[in-house]
């Protein structure tokens, strides 16, 4: 669900046995004929572990997403281009 998207983030960026703590890569994919339309990605790279978590979030088009950049900065330009 949306409105759990930054708490679980923000849950593997600090969490201590995993430290998710890069944003490697944020995409969106559109299925036109699903009701949940956007599949969008969030991978994340632990530094400390060398290790990847991918993120994924189903939405439709009438749902906003509350922005990451408060967890990872870079995310700036993928949330623009997405």
């Amino acid at each position: 669900m949306p409105k759990h998207l930054n708490p679980t983030l923000c849950f593997l960026k600090h969490l201590s046995t995993s430290r998710f703590n890069q944003l490697s890569e944020m995409t969106a994919i559109d299925y036109p004929k699903n009701n949940l339309r956007f599949n969008i990605k969030y991978i994340l790279l632990s530094l400390n572990f060398n290790q990847r978590i991918i993120v994924t979030l189903q939405v439709d088009e009438l749902l906003n997403i509350n922005s990451i950049t408060s967890i990872f900065a870079s995310a700036i330009p993928s949330e623009r281009e997405i």
